[in-house]
């Protein structure tokens, strides 16, 4: 089973994950003070998911690993897409990181999405993408054919409709079809 995980801060109920489960694609957020790191792990878990997409940094700059470079706040994934620096991030990008630690010690693998740079490859900025007045129906049709679903919970905001581009990345990625950019030494972002 794949997941998509839009990652918020640990206590603001802003964390998203989206499951195809038997045809239907299932929306599932954080409660607002609550912790969002027990929250995923426990519906991963209740879902069977052995691979799941994250929008969250998970690995530093290489300078921070002992590789020599000059960079000390962009990894090359980042400066490719223009994404924020992980440091910038900071106690989101180590709660993302320990988070990975975990899942991984129990059967999940967990990869990096970018659901900005998904949305812009699938010009979903036509339907309002990120805006008040999206249209999550239209952008779900886009993503269809992909994510093989018969009936959805509708996205209720941007959160979860960015748990649905990050599953929609990680089932292209399972198959070798997803774009990536970075350096597996660094890290890589799927999109």
């Amino acid at each position: 089973m794949i997941a998509g995980i839009d990652y918020g801060s640990k206590m603001a109920g802003t964390t998203a994950i989206a499951i195809v489960v038997n045809g239907h694609l299932h929306l599932f957020s954080a409660l607002k003070n609550r912790d969002a790191d027990a929250f995923i792990s426990k519906t991963l878990h209740a879902n069977k998911v052995n691979l799941a997409g994250i929008d969250a940094p998970l690995s530093l700059p290489e300078v921070y690993s002992g590789r020599e470079s000059k960079e000390y706040f962009y990894r090359a994934c980042d400066k490719e897409l223009r994404a924020m620096s992980p440091m910038f991030l900071g106690g989101l990008t180590a709660r993302a990181i320990k988070l990975k630690a975990a899942l991984e010690g129990e059967g999940v693998k967990l990869i990096e999405v970018y659901p900005a740079s998904t949305a812009k490859r699938l010009h979903l900025e036509q339907f309002n993408y990120k805006k008040k007045e999206a249209d999550y129906v239209q952008m779900l049709q886009i993503l269809q054919p992909v994510l093989s679903f018969n009936s959805f919970d509708e996205p209720k905001n941007s959160h979860e409709m960015d748990a649905v581009l990050a599953l929609h990345t990680t089932v292209l990625a399972a198959d070798n079809q997803a774009q990536v950019t970075g350096k597996a030494s660094e890290g890589l972002i799927f999109f």
